[in-house]
């Protein structure tokens, strides 16, 4: 997904300019991949590399994150972000931050196993968002993913499965906005 700013380029600051910069690169990389102009391997390099020089640029408060859909019986899975954190008692999906050289499929495997003590298989990237907080901005890549398992939270959260009906019952975090509109349109989830 393309990050469109319908003329208001000027009006980012320059942190913002730069990450739109990023996602851009973000996205000639994804085509690439998508085409078969470059291998896996060489997407993952690039993408680390690119996210490094993120980082060379003093940006601490862009983060590049994953999270993971998990449908079962016409329902998906959110959990609720416990106290203590950022945007507590907002429902999210379960994932995280990549961490350096590692990929968003790994990233999320990881937090799956670190969140809910679960192993994932993942299947297929379902949608990809830049938000912008007021204290940071998100690359957040959204995959559909398999449990294989029964999740039990092991961070405070608490989880629940909820069907593309009952989204609007529950408060979400900004970031999740345009993922859930995407899964509304879905014919059958």
């Amino acid at each position: 997904m393309k990050f469109e700013l319908d003329g208001e380029y000027d009006k980012l600051s320059k942190r913002e300019k730069r990450i739109k910069l990023y996602f851009d690169q973000k996205i000639v990389l994804d085509d690439f991949l998508n085409s078969g102009a470059i291998t896996k391997a060489q997407y993952d390099k690039s993408f680390n590399d690119l996210t490094a020089k993120m980082n060379i640029f003093g940006d601490d408060k862009f983060k590049e994150v994953v999270a993971g859909i998990a449908f079962s019986d016409g329902r998906f899975l959110i959990a609720k972000r416990p106290e203590g954190k950022k945007r507590a008692g907002l429902y999210e999906f379960v994932g995280g931050k990549v961490e350096n050289g590692e990929s968003k499929e790994n990233a999320l495997k990881r937090e799956f196993f670190e969140e809910l003590g679960v192993d994932i298989s993942v299947e297929k990237e379902f949608a990809s968002v830049l938000h912008f907080y007021d204290d940071l901005a998100v690359h957040l890549t959204v995959f559909i993913v398999k449990l294989n398992g029964v999740p039990e939270p092991k961070e405070g959260q608490s989880l629940k499965y909820i069907s593309a009906a009952e989204i609007g019952e529950y408060k979400f975090c900004d970031a999740d906005e345009e993922i859930l509109n995407k899964i509304k349109k879905l014919p059958v989830v």
